[in-house]
């Protein structure tokens, strides 16, 4: 196990018609590694499935990407089979300012069109073989324990939490945004 990042909470995206067995190798990696998925997802369907969903089920799985996305600590999208799906989900990442691998099998894809020559402070294209895989993630993991946003999971006595419940409510914000805005507040008054 390598000790140079963070354990984080991880979205695999691609496309669900092929490299299923792809995402198996990139999700045993990543698991060695300590890491956790937000879902399986991506690992367990199969055209078959996607095929038989009812057409409410397909309707929710839009919340599903996004609430999914919110709870990754870093996103990677697998294109070595190029998605529709990927770039518009990939701009939802990055505008939530996560870190974001766009990882791509040499052999068998390109760098997709629309990401040549973007350079972003949260974007990493890489590409990979059957031989350098894992050494390529653990690079790119390395590169977004520097980048994710931090998570702190701390207990509440009964007082403070109704106190954090209310105090959010009243700015219509979530109890995380109301914490991050106190800590921005004291940031700024730090500097004065």
């Amino acid at each position: 196990m390598h000790d140079g990042y963070i354990r984080m909470n991880i979205h695999l995206m691609g496309s669900l018609f092929d490299n299923q067995a792809g995402y198996a190798e990139i999700a045993a990696i990543l698991e060695s590694e300590g890491h956790h998925f937000v879902t399986r997802y991506y690992l367990e369907r199969t055209p078959k499935k996607l095929e038989a969903e009812k057409p409410e089920e397909m309707e929710l799985f839009y919340k599903k990407v996004l609430s999914w996305i919110k709870k990754a600590d870093f996103v990677i999208f697998e294109v070595s089979n190029p998605c529709v799906e990927v770039g518009y989900d990939l701009s939802i990442v990055l505008s939530m300012s996560k870190p974001v691998l766009v990882l791509y099998n040499a052999e068998k894809g390109a760098v997709p069109y629309g990401l040549r020559g973007l350079h972003l402070e949260k974007l990493q294209v890489s590409s990979y073989t059957d031989k350098n895989l894992k050494e390529v993630l653990l690079q790119a993991l390395d590169w977004a324990s520097e980048l994710a946003n931090i998570r702190f999971d701390f207990p509440l006595d009964a007082e403070a939490a109704e106190f954090l419940d209310a105090a959010a409510t009243k700015k219509q914000v979530s109890r995380v945004a109301f914490l991050q805005q106190l800590l921005e507040k004291e940031k700024i008054r730090g500097r004065g």
